[in-house]
């Protein structure tokens, strides 16, 4: 009886928490954009606005660096993070949410973590990812397999399609955070900006969307 008591205890104040963390995240046109998206609840959405300050994000670049989404950030022996664990954490909870939904025609992000396991898995077996293959240390017999051919096992290629959802995500939420506080259109990312790529993915719930 006293662990039943117990148990429905945490389970009250498990409710009232997630219900505060729905209404703050309420109380933000970002934080009302996230709870939106198919997948996403009040605890990713409220982690997103509290780790995350858009005047210090003046690109989505300095976000994914800041989540541990850049992959040219090295944490070096002796230097501090270049990364918030925290921030990172929460958005591999994003990526594992799009996952678990990616079988709901619903799911916009999850959509996309199907469209880059696809083509991820494909490169892969194309020998595309041989370098990285090469680089790979493991204990595990039959992972050593797949790496002699060349290619990387089966969970780096869902972990890096769910990484790329969790970015496009996360360009998204920095698009609808800075037109809300600056009133005004966010920078293109780099690889747009610059490097002639062209596709871009529209913004999902364009509603919620603040019209600069």
């Amino acid at each position: 009886m006293l662990l039943q008591y117990s148990a429905d205890g945490y389970a009250r104040i498990e409710t009232q928490i997630v219900r505060a963390l729905q209404s703050y995240c309420e109380h933000h046109v970002v934080g009302r954009w996230s709870l939106a998206q198919y997948g996403i609840g009040p605890v990713i959405s409220a982690g997103l606005l509290a780790h995350i300050d858009i005047e210090e994000a003046p690109t989505v670049g300095h976000i994914w660096r800041y989540a541990g989404l850049d992959p040219t950030a090295i944490w070096q022996k002796g230097e501090k993070r270049p990364w918030n664990a925290d921030l990172k954490q929460v958005c591999w909870h994003a990526g594992q949410c799009f996952k678990r939904t990616s079988g709901s025609e619903n799911g916009y992000y999850g959509a996309l973590y199907r469209v880059y396991k696809e083509r991820y898995v494909a490169k892969n077996e194309a020998g595309d990812y041989a370098e990285a293959a090469a680089k790979h240390t493991t204990h595990s017999a039959d992972v050593r397999k797949t790496l002699a051919k060349g290619q990387l096992p089966a969970s780096r290629i869902d972990a890096r399609a769910c990484r790329a959802a969790v970015k496009i995500f996360l360009s998204h939420w920095h698009a609808v955070a800075y037109r809300d506080h600056y009133k005004a259109m966010e920078p293109k990312p780099f690889a747009i900006a610059h490097l002639g790529h062209a596709h871009v993915y529209e913004i999902p719930h364009a509603e919620l969307v603040p019209v600069v």
